[in-house]
């Protein structure tokens, strides 16, 4: 799953060599248009539904944040992988 979300940030982002762990906020990958536009990615992919008011705002400092994030909505929605 964190490989499919680096691929996502990749494209929405035009930020080639995202790891896991680096952080998307301080580096200034992750601006507010790109922001939304991976909220809709994740959505589509992953089919959860992401309400930003009640994601915390270090959940977009990493890809592997973004993936437990994606994870928990898959568990709360109880659909599968």
């Amino acid at each position: 799953m964190t490989e499919q979300i680096i691929q996502i940030l990749e494209r929405v982002t035009d930020h080639k060599g995202i790891r896991t762990d680096t952080d998307l906020l301080e580096e200034d990958i992750l601006d507010s248009l790109a922001l939304i536009e991976l909220m809709n990615e994740l959505e589509i992919a992953f089919q959860v539904e992401v309400q930003p008011t009640q994601v915390p705002s270090e959940t977009w400092q990493t890809a592997e944040r973004i993936a437990e994030m994606v994870e928990a909505l898959r568990k709360r929605e109880r659909k599968p992988l």
